[in-house]
């Protein structure tokens, strides 16, 4: 497993690949990031996979906060369960600047009464922004909570730089 930080026009995030793929990426606040940078430094250098896949993460890092469309990485999504995984893939097809209530998500991905534990799963994505938990909104559409560093305003941001 390997760690990169990574700067975005929001905030730093945190990226986790292994061999198989992108395992997290996360938003990081200014304490962690500064911990962060100072570990980051003594971690023995990726492996030529793990390589690749901080490389694919990176692009397409750089091409969504470019408004330019790009291929998902590849995701390692293995420790999750079943339920989280198929919520979490069935949001990867949501549209860029689009929205999707919890209800509508769970009733899509074959779990029609299953709208809270969609909300658990959204706060627990371990890949946010690529798999945009920040289009799962409340079913009167209002925003509701953000897992991600800077809460629902970080939501509001994304969902802003995705309609522009």
């Amino acid at each position: 497993m390997h760690r990169a930080l990574i700067e975005t026009p929001l905030h730093p995030v945190l990226v986790t690949v292994n061999n198989e793929g992108l395992s997290g990426l996360s938003f990081q606040n200014e304490e962690d990031y500064s911990r962060l940078k100072r570990i980051n430094k003594l971690q023995p250098k990726p492996s030529q996979m793990e390589l690749i896949h901080l490389e694919e993460t990176k692009d397409w890092l750089e091409k969504y906060f470019s408004n330019q469309p790009t291929k998902l990485p590849s995701l390692d999504l293995k420790e999750l369960s079943e339920f989280t995984q198929k919520i979490l893939f069935g949001l990867i097809d949501t549209k860029s600047g689009q929205t999707i209530t919890y209800g509508r998500l769970a009733h899509q991905s074959g779990f029609p009464n299953a709208a809270r534990a969609v909300g658990s799963a959204m706060a627990n994505n371990p890949i946010t922004i690529i798999i945009p938990c920040h289009r799962v909104v409340q079913s009167d559409g209002s925003l509701g909570n953000y897992s991600g560093h800077g809460g629902p305003k970080s939501k509001q941001w994304l969902l802003d730089h995705e309609s522009n």
